[in-house]
């Protein structure tokens, strides 16, 4: 009897651990309401004096898109500073989603904040998203 429960207490824990572990675990990405009509960029913080500017080409949508869609969160990345730019994403359905991007190109990394949550970018993305966004000056 004792052997018996050794081995059900020893199944229990291993079943358990198997279930906290991180491969187990599926990881919230970030993904587009739908599909973007345009994005309203606006400089915040040091960009302020940008001003505001509608991008409703597909190419410069695509690479916003290309460097946000299906991304992981970012649980190392927290700031007081304030965003350098704020877009307003419109979809073709007319729903919105506002969001907030902070970048580093000496880092060439780039990440953002919507509904509560910081997202790191495609890294392999971000240096066009940069070039697009250093064209606003």
């Amino acid at each position: 009897m004792k052997k018996f429960s050794l081995m059900i207490l020893s199944i229990s824990i291993s079943l358990f651990l198997i279930s906290c572990s991180e491969e187990g675990q599926t990881e919230e990405r970030f993904l587009f309401a739908g599909e973007i009509d345009k994005i309203i960029v606006t400089g915040k913080g040091v960009n302020r004096d940008l001003g505001t500017r509608t991008i409703d080409s597909d190419a410069e949508i695509n690479v916003i898109k290309e460097a946000m869609q299906d991304v992981a969160v970012s649980s190392k990345f927290r700031t007081f500073e304030e965003a350098l730019f704020e877009l307003e994403v419109i979809f073709k359905d007319d729903l919105k989603e506002t969001i907030d991007i902070w970048y580093y190109p000496s880092a060439k990394t780039s990440v953002f904040y919507t509904d509560k949550i910081y997202y790191s970018m495609n890294v392999s993305r971000v240096p066009a998203l940069i070039k697009l966004f250093e064209s606003f000056k």
